[in-house]
């Protein structure tokens, strides 16, 4: 999936979809970006993740360290960038 969005990373997680009303979608993550790390701990995959978010009390918060990607006519520029979720 990296791949294909042109993001060469050596790891993390593409989001490929936002609940509209959920804590990501408040927090400002959207399709495209890459989870490089859920507190400060570099994800091994898709479960590992779901477990770590799904093991948050309600209304704790989960910092998220992102790459971004952003196009400029041709041009890709990736930025890292930080969000912080409530857990709900």
């Amino acid at each position: 999936m990296a791949a294909s969005l042109q993001v060469n990373l050596n790891g993390g997680l593409v989001v490929t979809s936002v609940d509209r009303k959920g804590p990501a979608a408040a927090a400002g993550i959207q399709p495209g970006m890459v989870i490089t790390a859920i507190d400060g701990q570099m994800p091994s995959d898709v479960a590992w993740a779901a477990r770590q978010l799904k093991a948050r009390a309600k209304d704790s918060s989960v910092k998220l360290d992102l790459v971004v990607q952003t196009r400029t006519g041709r041009s890709i520029q990736l930025r890292t960038a930080t969000a912080t979720l409530k857990a709900r």
